[in-house]
């Protein structure tokens, strides 16, 4: 799988053939208002959270369809993986060890608003593993651990070098 290509599709999902079958297998879980409630979070630098699950989640979609694993649940773990609400770049918002908390508080909210199944639990738990615990196991907690760092370089890559000015996927909040 070409990751570059990929993430350029996810943030046009509309356009593909792959990405509609995607987002319609994720409906439910997009629509609702606990994933909506991401898009006025920023993620990484000018990359909102929302953007950052849906590419997550898309290319862990695609590569768990391509090697026959349960690409439904590795999708939805995906997206809910970063399911927390405060804005964890500013230091006084952000709880301390922020990057080895996290994951519990997104499964936490995930529990909260979804009925999750333990191989999704696993997902959101593993996904910052080696900085926090605990380890993945399953195939598909190890492509979502590996595609958050995929998308986070690629995010953090475009932040930084494409002269943009503005946000991919991110509005902010109304003051």
């Amino acid at each position: 799988m070409n990751y570059f290509r990929e993430y350029r599709r996810s943030l046009n999902l509309e356009r593909y053939e792959s990405g509609r079958e995607f987002l319609i297998d994720m409906k439910a879980t997009l629509s609702s208002r606990e994933i909506e409630r991401l898009k006025v979070l920023k993620h990484h630098m000018r990359v909102g959270r929302y953007q950052h699950v849906l590419s997550v989640s898309y290319l862990s979609y695609m590569l768990a369809r391509e090697r026959g694993l349960s690409y439904i649940e590795t999708a939805r773990g995906a997206l809910l993986h970063d399911l927390y609400y405060y804005d964890w770049t500013q230091r006084d918002k952000r709880p301390k060890r922020h990057n080895r908390l996290h994951p519990s508080i997104a499964l936490k909210n995930a529990e909260s608003a979804f009925e999750l199944t333990p191989l999704e639990r696993e997902i959101i738990a593993s996904h910052m593993w080696p900085i926090a615990q605990p380890r993945p196991e399953s195939a598909e907690a190890k492509i979502v651990n590996r595609m958050d760092k995929v998308c986070s370089n690629l995010e953090i890559a475009y932040s930084l070098f494409s002269g943009k000015k503005s946000s991919v996927r991110f509005k902010k909040e109304k003051q």
